[in-house]
């Protein structure tokens, strides 16, 4: 087997020329291949030389398929490649490899002479950086030389904030100074008076660098303490789920993410490098903790640590025997959605899906199928038979359906459960493009009209040749409802009344028609969605797992006061604008241009 590392080639930085597309650059522009403005070999040999030799150019993961262009043709790789196209790791393992791309300029093809292979609007230097002044040496290239900036960790991004075309990224995967283990907290820098500082001096764990959440839960559970972090094990611990909010299967015992940080060392735009907590620099500490990913780069954080405690789940799934029965099927589904709030109040919490198409199950169904993980922290498997035997009785009673499972299972702690668990325990497929669509549900969406919210799952659901994927994620009530005042985050106020999370997907491939995969973003966008918003018109939507599309994203990604509020503290630590991505604070004050360059309106 041929190793991803082989994909990923530091000694081809300089190999190659400029790209070919040619800009014209301007001073409210940034400076991209082809402009007199962007930097010669040298230059780059020089900021190689200042980061130990760590400055990537980038290739597309799929680039060693590719005989007679730029890129290093393999035959032995290329196999490797298109084999595990979609593997999570394989993706993160490229600096240019992404868990949901939004195109494919360079598809993975063992048919060698097949079309055209670029990077795209990927970056195109990477930085691989080791330690902390590689980022602060990145930042300061990246702001003399007038280019446009990207950060990235895993990859894990829905909204394109890991690509920006003619760029250079900074890579923090390999930044890794330690996943450390305190049993009492204590700021780094502690004050001689702060009414701030953070009643919390229990047990800590602080996450040095480009971690996934996978490699930090060992470490928890070797000091037998849980924390709130990410459902999927390949997410990074620090970055875009930390500052969109961060939402986990403890998020109703424990509340979000971004309510856990007690403190994080970030690299200004001036290359500094600070500690941000409640007493020093508390108002980018706020701004990180949910408010997006636009004011620094975030290389370690500490998190409140909470002592393990056992579980008892509930996997349930369900299919309709045939296709005539899909409208039963809706039916069953709509009376989830309708007990979730009864659920959550009662300390349940998971994570749901389902789909006309079906194939969500082991085996397969190909007739319309939903499955849960439902989990109570703390609780015996006698309340979670008696909480959720309403809902597992209205399912039974629905005709037209089969009961393939419902099974209560107890561990002795969270990380028992974690191991045994397809939602915590696995990775959705990389590698895929794919239209996203989701909305906050609060009480009363779900609950005050039973028409209305069954007429919204119809439309989320569509027709089974569509593929329409449908989440239903078990999060709110509980502990997210009670935000602590002496440490107020940035995230969308609606997520203090929240009880589910409403996630809609459509997926198609690399050679579908332009027209097709209009159609199909329409779709999402201003048919599933709109739905989702006519059904909860005064909540939000979680911004990591979000439509770029939204032409409201200030409003439901943020809200409009809490925006101005960031878009101050944005002005005050970035004033020049050079983290800029996607949906993400100040990004209204530039656009892309015709020649592919960031430019201030």
């Amino acid at each position: 087997m041929v190793s991803t590392r082989l994909l990923f080639r530091p000694s081809v930085l300089f190999l190659f020329g400029c790209l070919s597309k040619v800009g014209v650059s301007s001073k409210d522009c940034k400076c991209i291949p082809g402009d007199e403005c962007w930097p010669d070999l040298p230059t780059w040999a020089a900021l190689n030389a200042s980061v130990s030799g760590s400055l990537v150019r980038n290739q597309p993961v799929a680039g060693v398929c590719y005989r007679g262009q730029d890129w290093a043709y393999n035959a032995e790789s290329c196999d490797f490649v298109t084999s595990n196209w979609n593997d999570a790791t394989l993706q993160a393992e490229s600096p240019i490899g992404y868990q949901y791309p939004r195109d494919l300029p360079c598809p993975p093809s063992l048919n060698e002479t097949y079309g055209r292979c670029s990077i795209g609007d990927s970056p195109v230097y990477t930085i691989n950086a080791t330690h902390h002044t590689h980022v602060s040496k990145g930042i300061k290239f990246a702001r003399d030389k007038n280019l446009r900036l990207v950060i990235r960790n895993t990859g894990h991004d829905m909204l394109g904030r890991s690509t920006g075309f003619g760029s250079l990224q900074i890579w923090t995967r390999y930044l890794r100074t330690g996943v450390e283990f305190a049993s009492s907290f204590g700021l780094s820098t502690p004050p001689p008076l702060c009414e701030s500082a953070p009643r919390w001096s229990g047990p800590s764990i602080s996450i040095g660098g480009g971690y996934e959440w996978g490699e930090v839960y060992k470490v928890a559970s070797a000091h037998n303490v849980i924390l709130v972090g990410g459902a999927t094990p390949t997410v990074g611990g620090i970055g875009g789920w930390l500052t969109g909010g961060g939402h986990s299967f403890l998020t109703h015992d424990y509340g979000l993410g971004a309510d856990q940080l007690l403190e994080a060392k970030i690299v200004l735009a001036n290359g500094e490098i600070v500690i941000a907590n409640a007493c020093h620099n508390p108002s980018i500490f706020r701004a990180i903790r949910g408010g997006g990913p636009a004011y620094g780069v975030i290389v370690s954080g500490t998190w409140r640590a909470y002592p393990t405690q056992n579980v008892t789940s509930h996997s349930m799934s369900f299919v309709a025997e045939a296709t005539r029965n899909t409208e039963a099927f809706l039916s069953a589904v709509a009376d989830i959605y309708q007990e979730s709030v009864h659920i959550l109040d009662h300390g349940f919490t998971g994570y749901g899906v389902w789909s006309l198409s079906g194939q969500l199950t082991n085996p397969p169904f190909n007739t319309p199928t939903y499955t849960h993980t439902l989990l109570g922290l703390g609780k015996s498997k006698a309340k979670a038979e008696r909480v959720l035997a309403p809902i597992i009785d209205k399912v039974k009673a629905v005709g037209g359906l089969n009961l393939i499972e419902s099974v209560f299972n107890e561990y002795p702690t969270y990380a028992a459960f974690q191991e045994n668990n397809f939602f915590t325990n696995s990775s959705a497929p990389a590698g895929v493009l794919v239209a996203w669509g989701s909305r906050l549900l609060d009480r009363q969406a779900l609950t005050a009209d039973p028409t209305a919210l069954r007429n919204a799952i119809r439309t989320l659901a569509g027709n089974a040749s569509e593929g329409a994927m449908n989440g239903l994620i078990f999060v709110g009530g509980g502990k997210l409802f009670q935000e602590d005042e002496s440490s107020k985050t940035s995230v969308l106020q609606a997520w203090r009344k929240t009880y589910v999370h409403a996630l809609v997907q459509r997926m198609w491939t690399h050679d579908t028609p332009q027209m097709g995969v209009d159609a199909l973003q329409n779709d999402i966008s201003n048919v599933k969605t709109a739905a989702l918003e006519k059904l909860a018109p005064d909540t939000g939507v979680y911004m990591n797992e979000a439509d770029v599309r939204n032409p409201h994203w200030r409003r439901d990604f943020y809200g409009e006061d809490n925006y101005l509020r960031l878009q101050e503290i944005k002005d005050l630590y970035d004033p020049d604008g050079l983290f800029y991505c996607s949906t993400c604070v100040g990004a209204e004050r530039w656009e892309v241009s015709e020649t592919g360059a960031l430019c201030r309106k």
